[in-house]
């Protein structure tokens, strides 16, 4: 157990793994039962219940995994305690990106249950693959996707790449209301463009989209997410006055060394203070921080942004547990550790 506390003093958390040795963890969620589906790079879907990790996968995926390809994003259904659908998205062994849905028991997990709903028509690069996959209160499928490596892509609407998508869960078709469904030529799955490399998405409570977007050379981005939006990239790389795309709601610089925003979390939770409720937690998990900010209500201001913990490590993905405590899992090391506030200050 390590413990940290803000810079500011109180409140001191702890953190606590609960899950160790795991091999280049992607993402994670916890379902309805309790039990937390964890994501490995290489394609193993690992499972944590009964404060253990099970020693056996739930699935392996066959999957390519040079560079930032592999298993990257799951998601269950809404009415997962009902149907016991789970969503990933992963890199075929052919280098196609693949969204497929498999159905999980109390007992495990069918193989033969998979019904693919989504493949990429191009190849996908090494690099720049995005992964996350979260659902609206909508009941829609997002799924937020790299530029494939190539810029002009991210704004190029015949391919998926630098896109944020709306699926029907149901068999990945475009829902009727998306903004491009009737453009010709463009992929009707998309729902905003003009990103880099969308890591992580969050909704709000009232139905907000959050995306963090890894940068360039210049600056990350944290972007508000609107049907049909337009985010720049390549041609706008953070805030751009003169440019008719829209600008992030908060960015960072690392012109003068590396970065990734591979975390953003909306915490409603009071575990660790009434300060915090309905604030965005993120992190990076190259600088090795989290950080906390504060918005108004509209997110057209910040009012205030702290750093919560300086020496997070490699976070990956951050989520709200059930009792307002926060879930992180780094990479290095694959780890998934509860964040809690101490039990004496």
């Amino acid at each position: 157990m390590a413990c940290g506390t803000t810079p500011t003093g109180p409140p001191v958390f702890e953190r606590t793994p609960i899950a160790s040795g795991l091999s280049s963890p992607t993402d994670f969620v916890v379902l309805p039962d309790g039990r937390i589906l964890i994501t490995e790079k290489a394609g193993a879907i690992r499972v944590y219940e009964n404060g253990a990790l099970r020693p056996d996968p739930l699935l392996v995926l066959p999957t390519r995994t040079e560079g930032e390809r592999g298993l990257l994003g799951i998601a269950a259904d809404p009415s997962f305690a009902d149907n016991g659908f789970i969503y990933v998205a992963y890199t075929t062994t052919d280098a196609h990106y693949q969204l497929s849905r498999y159905t999980v028991t109390a007992d495990g997990i069918d193989p033969n249950s998979v019904k693919p709903l989504f493949r990429s028509v191009d190849v996908e690069a090494n690099n720049h693959q995005g992964g996350e996959l979260v659902f609206g209160p909508d009941g829609k499928l997002y799924w937020g996707i790299g530029d494939n490596t190539v810029g002009t892509n991210a704004r190029d609407l015949s391919n998926i790449h630098g896109k944020i998508l709306r699926l029907n869960p149901t068999d990945g078709s475009a829902p009727q209301d998306n903004p491009f469904v009737n453009s010709q030529g463009a992929v009707p799955q998309i729902w905003a463009y003009g990103l880099r490399n969308p890591f992580r998405l969050e909704f709000t409570p009232d139905g907000r989209l959050l995306a963090g977007d890894v940068g360039n050379n210049a600056v990350e981005e944290l972007d508000l997410i609107t049907k049909g939006g337009d985010y720049g990239w390549p041609g706008a790389e953070g805030v751009c006055a003169s440019c008719t795309s829209t600008n992030p709601i908060y960015t960072y610089d690392h012109s003068t060394g590396n970065a990734a925003i591979t975390s953003v979390l909306y915490y409603t939770g009071t575990a660790f203070g009434p300060s915090y409720q309905n604030t965005v937690f993120i992190a990076d998990y190259i600088r090795g921080w989290i950080k906390n900010l504060t918005f108004n209500s509209d997110f057209s201001t910040l009012v205030g942004e702290t750093t919560f913990d300086a020496v997070a490590g490699s976070t990956v993905k951050l989520a709200q547990g059930p009792d307002g405590t926060i879930y992180q899992l780094t990479i290095f090391p694959g780890e998934l550790s509860i964040l809690s506030p101490a039990a004496s200050v």
